[in-house]
């Protein structure tokens, strides 16, 4: 019988902190995992927000502000499609 009663209550529970998490708690973001193409442009703009957060972060010295890349090119690594600068 306590067996019974621990298993309602363990039931019980999951069914209500499932009931809490409803759509009302959205975090602004959605979960797709979708992939969205990158060109050069978007690469090079991507590659110079990168750089700002680490200046930002302390990360790289702040001399690396306001550096330009050189060259943008698309290369494969491990089967994979990386933008390399």
């Amino acid at each position: 019988m306590k067996f019974l009663i621990s298993v309602f209550l363990a039931s019980a529970l999951l069914l209500a902190g499932s009931a809490m998490a409803g759509g009302g708690h959205d975090h602004g973001h959605g979960h797709s995992h979708a992939q969205i193409p990158v060109d050069k442009t978007v690469a090079q703009t991507n590659g110079g927000k990168v750089i700002a957060s680490l200046v930002s972060r302390k990360k790289i010295d702040q001399s690396w502000t306001g550096i330009a890349a050189s060259s943008v090119e698309k290369k494969i690594y491990q089967d994979r499609p990386e933008w390399v600068m």
